[in-house]
């Protein structure tokens, strides 16, 4: 039950600011995680600690992204001598940055995405290609992979949506 009300949280609302997260957020999405903690402790506190994790790591997804976050990523990256390739961007970011899109992530491809990620590559030891996918958030989360020189460029892009499916389970709430 309390499972349910997490996941209606995620739908598109009105935002209102909320400095205590130091970002916006919906009024109906606190109303919601406000009901949920009321819920947790009069019913079944255990089902709603199973879910805390998937609960904040969705929460994140309430507030609004900050072109500045998307830059300190990327500088900190480029200092240890990551390349940015590609940027994935949910619909309502790159509205939001269509200004800014050219600039923030020059000669990465952009893709449509439920999530804001970041691809960067690198050389590795071996003649070997480093590849990490970056979460866009305030809690760092990311995915790495190494692909042998040989590796087909078919190959390489069949790992990378593997990545990109298992950041969405990590993002995507506790079903039951």
């Amino acid at each position: 039950m309390a499972a349910d009300i997490v996941l209606t949280c995620l739908s598109s609302v009105p935002k209102v600011n909320d400095n205590r997260r130091g970002g916006l957020a919906s009024t109906e999405t606190m109303a919601r995680i406000k009901k949920m903690n009321r819920l947790g402790k009069q019913h079944q506190p255990g089902s709603v600690a199973l879910n805390l994790v998937n609960l904040v790591n969705s929460v994140q997804y309430c507030f609004s992204m900050s072109p500045d976050l998307f830059r300190e990523i990327i500088a900190t990256y480029q200092r240890h001598g990551w390349e940015l390739r590609r940027a994935l961007l949910q619909p309502a970011t790159r509205a939001e940055f269509k200004e800014i899109l050219a600039q923030l992530f020059s000669q990465a491809k952009l893709s449509d995405s439920e999530f804001d990620a970041l691809w960067f590559a690198r050389p590795s030891h071996a003649g070997r290609e480093a590849w990490e996918l970056r979460l866009v958030a305030e809690q760092r989360y990311a995915l790495f992979e190494a692909f042998e020189a040989d590796e087909t460029e078919e190959d390489r892009d069949e790992a990378r949506l593997e990545m990109e499916n298992k950041m969405r389970e990590y993002l995507a709430p506790a079903q039951g």
